[in-house]
């Protein structure tokens, strides 16, 4: 699987904290507010298929704690931070759990 970094969006995003972290919680809401699909219309079924399928499956990965690190999904770029950065990262799994829940009662 190809990672999901990209910068050509983003203009120093690189050098930002929580990156990666953002855009997987961007992808998270998505998922969880069924409207994933909506900027994908323009693929077909197979390919909207498989990018919904990696939304899901990295809400299975940053959706709990800790984070499920032996997935191929999983970006050892989030360990590197500093020792404050594990509250956030906490945080973020919670949300993301919740919003998983969310959706599946949908």
């Amino acid at each position: 699987m190809a990672p999901i970094t990209n910068s050509r969006f983003y203009k120093n995003e690189d050098t930002s904290r929580f990156a990666l972290l953002r855009r997987v919680c961007l992808v998270a809401a998505a998922c969880a507010g069924s409207v994933v699909e909506n900027p994908l219309i323009h693929m077909d079924m197979e390919t909207r298929d498989r990018a919904v399928s990696r939304a899901e499956d990295l809400m299975d990965v940053y959706g709990r704690w800790p984070f499920k690190r032996e997935s191929a999904l999983f970006s050892p770029e989030i360990d590197s931070g500093e020792a404050g950065d594990l509250m956030v990262e906490e945080v973020i799994a919670s949300v993301v759990y919740v919003l998983r829940k969310m959706d599946k009662l949908i």
